[in-house]
């Protein structure tokens, strides 16, 4: 009977487990979001997704009561609450704020606090990105590329200032929002899955293909390779260079685990470093869109623009996502090309706070303790929520929960605050 209840117990949260990521990915500007005249809000999605995460929290309170204790939740109430305080302190879109992203980062918190496992939620995002990735592959390769696959509509959508936007659609699961010229072919198709952006795509993958290789602690080379290769086929600047250094990492957190440092590992490192750059440089000056995707005068205008617009107000910034806020500070205004700092600009040093605190912290601690593949995950979402225009979306709000979470159940609390938290609980 036991065993019955519990087959039963993670079927049902298996399927949760599965709403979940397939809301958080939906929800991080997929193209169905985006449609002309779609039928159903933005909103009641976000809410459906708070919904199943609270709902996925109930079973392991009431299992064990204890995990709500508030030692526990001592250092997560310091982010949740500074994420509360930006919504009484900003002045512009306060409501779509605590709709859209409050409530996601609460939820999270509690969530990746309450449940056993945490990185089991990413092991199973990992394989639906496996999943997507397959099938835009199969679309990329035999419509996008051979026509044999024939599309089947028009998609009619809307991205930033951009209205009425039109493109080939595959059955509503496969899109073709982006061509570029590369490397000498003209038109050619970016494979964007269902995403109106190849490198929103491509961060997607990155996220997968980085907790497979650095947190996973038996990654599946399959798995890897059909990441790795859908990665590049984004041919997204950062979805490469992103593949590369991920493996990179895992090939450095090796060498610091071991401790042999020889020429041999010094010179690899140096020619993998070099090798990035030069990537880099070739796709820059290859790759062009017809937005100006990619191009480094952009980017640092819109960083200046950034820091211009954090100086009016260091403390809360102009106004959640409030774009225009910032990009009166820019010479090109065809939305934003920089994440981290487009946070600060609007968020001040509070939001600042709420995304660097927990990351620093996960970070730093597993570095401390000599999990260097964990360290590099960590370095690795800094540098997709510095680059990446993503700070924004569903997976990032929930990774700050995940991180935020970390610190709770973490083991590396000084014994002062240990004991101040033991005398708090009554139990000294």
């Amino acid at each position: 009977m036991k065993i019955k209840k519990l087959r039963i117990h993670n079927a049902f949260t298996n399927i949760l487990s599965l709403m979940m990521i397939f809301l958080m990915l939906v929800t991080s500007n997929s193209m169905w979001l985006l449609k002309v005249h779609r039928r159903i809000p933005t909103t009641v999605l976000r809410f459906t997704l708070t919904g199943i995460i609270l709902i996925s929290c109930i079973l392991p309170i009431l299992s064990n009561p204890k995990k709500l204790s508030m030692p526990k939740f001592i250092r997560c109430l310091f982010v949740a609450g500074m994420a509360s305080v930006f919504a009484v302190t900003t002045n512009t879109n306060r409501t779509v704020y605590m709709k859209y992203a409050l409530v996601i980062i609460i939820a999270g918190i509690v969530y990746f606090s309450v449940i056993d496992n945490p990185e089991k939620i990413w092991n199973l995002y990992t394989d639906v990105v496996v999943c997507i990735c397959i099938m835009s592959l199969i679309f990329y390769v035999f419509g996008s590329i051979l026509h044999i696959i024939k599309p089947t509509g028009v998609f009619v959508f809307s991205w930033g200032d951009n209205v009425g936007m039109r493109c080939s659609s595959y059955f509503n699961i496969y899109f073709e929002p982006q061509r570029l010229d590369f490397f000498g072919f003209k038109n050619i198709v970016r494979n964007s899955a269902f995403f109106p952006e190849a490198t929103m795509f491509s961060f997607v993958i990155s996220i997968a293909l980085g907790h497979e290789l650095l947190v996973n602690p038996a990654p599946d080379k399959r798995k890897c390779i059909i990441l790795t290769v859908t990665a590049l086929s984004t041919t997204a600047t950062l979805g490469m260079m992103t593949a590369v250094m991920v493996y990179v990492f895992r090939y450095i957190a090796r060498i610091m685990g071991e401790k042999k440092i020889s020429l041999k590992n010094i010179g690899i490192l140096c020619l993998a470093g070099a090798g990035i750059l030069l990537v880099k440089k070739i796709l820059d000056y290859k790759t062009t869109t017809d937005r100006g995707e990619g191009s480094m005068e952009v980017r640092m205008d819109h960083v200046v623009a950034c820091l211009k617009a954090f100086s009016h107000n260091p403390a809360f910034g102009v106004g959640y996502n409030n774009l225009n806020g910032v990009l009166r500070y820019a010479q090109y205004k065809q939305g934003i090309s920089v994440g981290l700092l487009y946070t600060v600009a609007c968020g001040g040093i509070v939001m600042l706070i709420v995304y660097m605190y927990p990351l620093m912290y996960y970070t730093i601690t597993n570095y401390r303790h000599k999990n260097y593949n964990h360290m590099f995950y960590g370095i690795l979402i800094f540098i997709l929520i510095f680059v990446n225009a993503i700070t924004n979306t569903t997976i990032i709000l929930l990774m700050i929960g995940y991180m935020t979470a970390y610190m709770c159940r973490s083991s590396t609390v000084p014994e002062k605050m240990l004991s101040m938290l033991k005398i708090r609980s009554g139990r000294v």
